[in-house]
């Protein structure tokens, strides 16, 4: 979501206007107030300044159509941060029509006040009744964004290469992007594209919209593109980067789960082995599967109802595999096949002691078979 830059807004608001002498006292005493609110992390009390702070400006700059939205953009942040997003909602409708009104639909300001619209739509938080409405609200934004991003390129705006980029960011992860799967991908591959023409291979914003490509590709009969995407972003990292970088660790873990469906578990496996080197095994902490699929439910008990579970133990070994599966105890024999079968095809990040991939013994594990009602 856009920040606002307080002191940038600051500044227009220090020149108070003769005719309201009174008013501009009020609202740079209100204005000041807010800022030491927000710096001391005070989230009641700096949306209920904010709300003063837009209520005043609403009289000292009547004429001034930015200085009273960036007062509005303060609020919907605040608001945000309180958890009171219906509100923030609001707020930020009333922004998108001011700049419609002003600059248009086709217009950046017009953009970007729609991608804090989509952002505020991926918070979590909403009310029970609101959050039945996200995703049909987010899906109609989710058009509209891709089609003013196309209008902006067309206008050829300066802009208009990093919008598809920030489009991505915002759509990315949106509820909205169910039912758009299609113009969603074809968005974040010349997102992509763009920023590789214009940044280069190892910008950060280059390697995060290959990485949202690679992520959409990872469907049936898209997974070798999504491959493509994702060993770049790590050959990218290794050859060109001095550092870590966040989209390594997620870009390995992806490659896994895709070269798993493809069916080839040796190039999943440098993968595994490359997590393990890069995070540290916590003896205290049961280690995550990498590539998990969750056991089928006997379809006997299903139409019965029968629940129950099975608890095993087993060893990763130096390639991430599970091996030696013991059934400790479990409800029923069909569970414990159903959970063996579904746990040997489950992989893990190694451990390692002095540099090198060693097996892990003794990791437990508990299948819990519930039906949904029970």
């Amino acid at each position: 979501m856009r920040l606002l830059p307080v002191g940038a807004a600051l500044c227009l608001f220090l020149s108070p206007l003769p005719s309201f002498a009174s008013e501009s006292k009020n609202f740079n005493s209100v204005y000041k107030a807010y800022t030491q609110a927000q710096e001391a992390g005070d989230v009641e009390r700096t949306v209920e300044l904010a709300e003063q702070a837009v209520e005043l400006g609403e009289i000292r700059f009547a004429n001034d159509a930015e200085s009273l939205t960036n007062l509005k953009y303060n609020l919907a942040l605040a608001l945000t941060d309180d958890a009171q997003l219906e509100a923030a909602e609001k707020v930020y409708k009333e922004i998108r029509q001011a700049y419609k009104k002003q600059f248009g639909e086709i217009s950046q300001p017009y953009f970007l006040a729609s991608l804090d619209l989509l952002g505020l739509y991926s918070e979590s938080g909403w009310s029970s009744k609101q959050f039945k409405l996200i995703p049909k609200r987010s899906s109609t934004l989710v058009n509209r964004v891709i089609y003013i991003a196309k209008k902006l390129e067309k206008e050829n705006t300066p802009e208009s290469a990093t919008n598809y980029y920030l489009a991505m960011k915002a759509i990315y992860g949106n509820p909205g992007i169910q039912g758009n799967y299609k113009p969603v991908l074809q968005l974040a591959e010349t997102a992509r594209d763009k920023m590789l023409a214009n940044f280069g291979e190892s910008d950060q914003k280059t390697i995060e919209a290959r990485y949202f490509a690679g992520r959409l590709n990872m469907t049936p009969g898209r997974y070798e593109n999504a491959v493509e995407n994702l060993e770049t972003i790590v050959s990218t990292i290794k050859t060109s980067l001095e550092t870590s970088h966040p989209y390594e660790l997620a870009s390995h873990a992806a490659l896994i789960e895709t070269y798993e469906k493809l069916g080839k578990s040796e190039e999943a496996t440098k993968h595994c082995v490359a997590i393990g080197q890069l995070t540290p095994w916590k003896e205290d902490i049961e280690p995550t599967p990498l590539y998990r699929i969750n056991p089928k439910y006997p379809e006997s008990y299903l139409k019965n109802r029968r629940q129950g579970h099975t608890q095993m133990t087993f060893d990763i070994s130096a390639s991430g595999f599970v091996e030696n599966i013991q059934v400790i105890d479990s409800s029923s024999p069909l569970f414990t096949k159903e959970s063996i079968a579904a746990l040997n095809k489950w992989r893990y990040a190694p451990k390692f002691e002095n540099g090198q991939a060693v097996t892990a013994t003794d990791i437990k594990v508990q299948l819990d078979y519930k039906i949904q009602g029970n």
